[in-house]
């Protein structure tokens, strides 16, 4: 089976998408939420990854 080997609390579920359109996609148990940020506005993981990793930087490094 194709979504045993991903570890809880993620999962595979039905999302909704702000058009209105239902799609597959992973999803996040609740309980795993607690004291999480919100990446949303990052526009996506790839994003979100990429400034939390600039953020760890020392202020004098440029790309």
């Amino acid at each position: 089976m194709v979504v045993a080997p991903i570890p809880a609390p993620l999962g595979i579920g039905t999302l909704q998408w702000g058009d209105g359109e239902w799609l597959r996609g992973f999803i996040c148990e609740p309980c795993a939420l607690a004291g999480s940020r919100d990446g949303t506005a990052y526009g996506g993981w790839c994003r979100y990854s990429e400034e939390r990793e600039r953020s760890r930087r020392p202020a004098t490094w440029r790309c």
